[in-house]
């Protein structure tokens, strides 16, 4: 039991990123060098430093959020040495700067993982501020422009010259899903009627899905926060998932009611099949960031062929009663096109704003942004000062997690101010590394840090009676903190090891720190560090991991189902436009979905947790936020709403939707397997129709030049909507798929 509760210490966590330690390398070698050259080999080695410190909050993702964390960063830096070389005079000012500084950079969690990294690094400069004797403002200033210096160099290097793409491995298994598709609808002709034949390609697609959700555990492990490249990829293998469960009904159709005599038919689902491959193609192009946009306008007047050969069959069935089978195989096979040409649309539209959102101009373009839900539901979620706000309470945990950092932090400056002892940063630098959100990965950290620091101190005590020449001990230095960001996420011990190299190395090449004992002081530091987050951690009541996930999921789901009947509420005409009351509801979701987040971390991190469950808990974690955010949609609708009367159905669906999240909520209270969902397609379908219906009696209207009447009203309130209950069914679908998989595994 107890080589099984402390296997982490030899087990490897994630994969070896070589490009990441070159970069490093690069980042911190260059400055160096120049340095060197320049006869001012100090500036270039503090230059390097703060280039090092920086690239640490380039996390990868979407390009203009990574050029937007890493100038916002590089601000933070220059402004946490300002205020920390002005407040070290005074012990009191420095603790409570200190405390709130730390609060502040913890707190940035709510942004994601490029949040959370970026509170790291202004949270060790300053540490590193306060830790150095104090100074003026000429003082200040300078420490900032090196700062500035070394930030401006990192972002060259990160955003021009070699860009960062730990996502890379999922984009490329994502993109294979889509490719997969393709392949296989290009290798069956539509006659083969033997499944024999195809089960190969089903299972090669089968496998190429399960492959990118383990992908998605693998690139999910060791990083906090959400990103929404992640997310959007995670919404695309879904998206793929269930075009390929459509094209299997479609084949089962084609087997039971083939249609030798429908030619007409035959060839134009000939062109349909191949239209959908070459869309699958461009979608996994978009994925890999090609700039191949998906036609889908010839796959949609492909369909309105197929619509008008049911209509001339049902024309043919008033005179012929005997061919009524072919009239129904035609209807059926019509009607899973439509949900096909759906998904792809939602797909294609989706990968689109993948391919955008790297842009550093954020611009879209509106010929290729017309799926409004989409635009309008990640739109919503721009707001900066939206995530500090809702999670400003004593309820969420990464609020809780940025008042564990400023105390402990307060607690470090107090203990090294009392005791006047040197090189005090390592204590702080060593707490915020250490301390996480939650119990298990900072009880893993501890461990770690102990252990690779003690390890690389007598490391580096033996290496000095070997080796003097501070030229050879600068490059072992360097060559050092390249091998531990390459080895962070395989092995956190052994970078730990490559880190105490480093760190002390460049301490012995400072001549001010000749007869002390640095290898031994930077062992206590780490234990008086790791020990302070270790009880900080310890002291907030913990419970199982895969409780807390359940619990949070189903306190997400009631929330979201709060939100989604307080807003279908007044579409109904059941309540009225309430601002307060609405958005009360709205943060509550919110703050219900970033709980869950972080539970999802705390899941992840935890040694117990069986590998299999991770998968259904990142899907489930991503789903229903996008279901609030799809809530929020309608919620923005209704600012232009006008009081049309619903339709009939509407008023079902919104009870469907609340039995079906009424449902997924009971089978996490009872870990029990999810009911069969209500017949939600079938409701919205009728919707559909009559939307449709009306659509065309507009055209007429507007035929006829005819304005401001009743019927342009009444589509002007629902076309968005209908489009976005579409969606909320459509990952009401998914969130009950993934809970099955979370409770069975």
């Amino acid at each position: 039991m107890l080589l099984q509760r402390f296997g982490f210490l030899l087990r490897p966590s994630g994969d070896i990123e070589i490009e990441r330690g070159i970069r490093t390398l690069l980042a911190i070698a260059v400055p160096i060098i120049i340095g060197d050259i320049l006869a001012r080999s100090e500036l270039g080695l503090m230059v390097g430093l703060a280039a090092q410190i920086l690239i640490l909050a380039d996390v990868g993702g979407l390009y203009c959020l990574r050029a937007k964390t890493l100038v916002a960063t590089t601000i933070g830096m220059a402004l946490a040495l300002i205020i920390g070389t002005l407040a070290s005079a005074w012990l009191g000012l420095t603790v409570g700067i200190v405390f709130c500084g730390l609060f502040l950079a913890g707190y940035l969690t709510v942004y994601g993982e490029n949040g959370a990294l970026a509170g790291v690094v202004i949270s060790l400069l300053l540490l590193f501020a306060v830790s150095l004797p104090s100074g003026d403002m000429v003082v200040a200033l300078q420490r900032a422009g090196i700062a500035v210096l070394g930030g401006g160099w990192t972002i060259f290097l990160a955003l021009f010259i070699w860009p960062f793409r730990p996502n890379q491995p999922l984009r490329q298994v994502t993109a294979e899903n889509f490719q997969g598709i393709a392949t296989y609808l290009r290798s069956l002709p539509l006659h083969s009627r033997s499944n024999a034949n195809e089960e190969p390609y089903f299972d090669k697609i089968r496998q190429l899905l399960l492959r990118s959700r383990k992908t998605v555990t693998l690139t999910r492990r060791g990083r906090w926060g959400k990103s929404e490249l992640r997310e959007l990829l995670i919404v695309l293998i879904e998206d793929s998932d269930r075009i390929n469960t459509s094209l299997i009904a479609l084949r089962e159709l084609l087997h039971l009611h083939p249609l030798p005599q429908l030619t007409t038919v035959g060839i134009l689902l000939e062109d349909i099949l191949v239209q959908v491959a070459e869309i699958s193609e461009n979608i996994a192009g978009l994925i890999l960031g090609r700039n191949k946009e998906p036609d889908c306008e010839r796959l949609q007047l492909l369909l309105k062929a197929i619509e008008q050969q049911k209509n001339l069959q049902a024309k043919v069935l008033e005179n012929a009663g005997d061919d009524y089978s072919s009239y129904v195989a035609i209807s059926q096979l019509n009607n899973r096109l439509k949900k096909l040409f759906k998904q792809l649309k939602i797909a294609s539209e989706t990968a689109q704003h993948l391919r955008q959102s790297e842009d550093f101009s954020d611009k879209k373009n509106p010929r290729q942004r017309n799926f409004e839900g989409i635009e309008k539901e990640y739109g919503q979620e721009k707001a900066w000062w939206e995530p500090l706000k809702s999670n400003f309470n004593l309820e969420s945990p990464l609020f809780r997690h940025g008042l564990r950092l400023g105390l402990g932090s307060a607690l470090g400056v107090l203990i090294y101010h009392k005791l006047g002892i040197t090189h005090s940063f390592w204590i702080g630098l060593t707490l915020v590394i250490v301390l996480k959100p939650d119990f298990s990965l900072t009880f893993q950290r501890f461990f770690n840090r102990v252990f690779g620091t003690i390890l690389g101190s007598f490391f580096v005590l033996a290496l000095l009676r070997i080796i003097d020449n501070p030229l050879w001990l600068e490059i072992i230095g360097v060559i050092s903190i390249a091998i531990a960001l390459t080895l962070v996420r395989f092995h956190y011990s052994l970078a730990v090891f490559f880190i105490t190299i480093f760190a002390l190395i460049i301490s012995r090449l400072d001549t001010s720190n000749d007869g002390i004992n640095l290898e031994y002081i930077r062992i206590v530091y780490t234990l008086i560090g790791s020990a302070l987050a270790f009880v900080l951690s310890f002291g907030f009541l913990r419970v199982n991991e895969d409780e807390r996930f359940s619990l949070a999921a189903i306190k997400a789901l009631e929330a979201n189902q709060i939100y989604f009947q307080s807003v279908m509420a007044v579409y109904l005409g059941e309540s009225s436009y309430q601002t307060a009351s609405l958005s009360s509801h709205r943060n509550k979701a919110r703050r219900a979905n970033t709980t869950m987040q972080t539970a999802l971390q705390r899941l992840i991190d935890d040694p117990s947790t069986p590998f299999p469950q991770m998968e259904p808990a990142i899907t489930l974690s991503n789903y229903i936020p996008r279901f609030g955010r799809g809530v929020t949609v309608l919620l923005t609708e209704l600012e232009q709403y006008r009081g049309s009367p619903p339709h009939p159905n509407l008023s079902l669906f919104t009870q469907q939707i609340t039995q079906a999240l009424t449902q997924l909520t009971e089978a996490l209270q009872a870990n029990n397997p999810p009911l069969p969902l209500p017949p939600l397609e079938d409701t919205l379908e009728e919707v559909l129709d009559h939307l449709q219906e009306l659509r065309e009696e507009r055209l007429v209207e507007i035929g006829n030049q005819q304005e401001g009447t009743n019927l342009q009203k009444y589509l002007g309130d629902y076309n968005i909507v209908t489009t976005e209950l579409v969606e909320l069914s459509s990952r009401v679908g998914v969130m009950n798929t993934a809970i099955d998989r979370f409770i069975r595994s």
